[in-house]
């Protein structure tokens, strides 16, 4: 069975990097956005089976995003 893929999308690199090793070693296969604007066309890449969303970004509410 492979890893569950978890998309990040935090306007923080360091914060979604951070989640992103946490991801990584509790099994899952984290891709991390860091720009709000990319965040649509990595999410159809990346077709992942969950989403952690920072929900407040400058410029663009994360709940709007979704």
């Amino acid at each position: 069975m492979s890893a569950q893929r978890l998309l990040i999308m935090d306007d923080d690199s360091d914060i979604a990097e951070f989640v992103a090793e946490v991801a990584a070693q509790s099994g899952f296969e984290p891709t991390a956005v860091c720009d709000p604007n990319e965040f649509a066309t990595v999410y159809r890449r990346v077709d992942p089976d969950g989403v952690v969303l920072d929900l407040a970004m400058p410029g663009k509410d994360g709940v709007e995003l979704l």
